[in-house]
């Protein structure tokens, strides 16, 4: 109740209500890449700041389906603040990465990318969700060589004589 009366307060005096957050438009250049186990994908994203003044990037929260694992040390080494009406775009720098382990099942994995942060340097409020996925695509099987089809059947013929001959005599 008391959390109540303040709000309706601040908004009676004309507080600033931007501390409890407001959306940024946020694009993944790819939200569904493929790969194969033991590799990494990369994310790309552009964002953009609609609202009248800096909004601060000040944290991330990502998930994935196990067991893949994230590393999201682009966003936190390269996404800052973004100012007023304008956009960040990080073509040239990655957003997150997602690795693939060696031997993972093929299928579908999708994940969450969160942003929090806010027009204070402190604040976590949840600023722009993005949904992705990773599709596992099971490595390709090389067919055998013709020389070793032959090598094959030729074990095979040799096998197989030394009973030919045991039967006729």
């Amino acid at each position: 109740m008391q959390r109540m009366l303040f709000l309706l307060a601040a908004i009676a005096i004309g507080a600033p209500t931007a501390c409890f957050g407001d959306v940024i438009d946020l694009s993944l250049s790819n939200s569904n890449l493929s790969t194969t186990d033991g590799s990494t994908v990369t994310f790309f994203a552009t964002a953009f700041n609609p609202n009248s003044y800096l909004e601060n990037l000040n944290s991330d929260n990502l998930t994935i389906d196990s067991p893949l694992t994230v590393d999201d040390s682009a966003f936190l080494n390269n996404w800052f603040s973004i100012s007023a009406n304008s956009f960040f775009d990080t073509q040239a720098d990655a957003l997150f990465s997602v690795s693939v382990p060696i031997n993972a099942q093929a299928g579908v994995y999708n994940g969450v990318f969160d942003i929090l942060g806010g027009p204070g340097l402190s604040d976590l409020n949840l600023l722009a969700t993005a949904d992705f996925s990773v599709t596992v695509n099971s490595a390709n099987l090389t067919a055998p060589e013709p020389a070793a089809w032959l090598l094959l059947a030729t074990l095979v013929v040799l096998l197989r004589l030394p009973k030919a001959r045991w039967r006729r005599i």
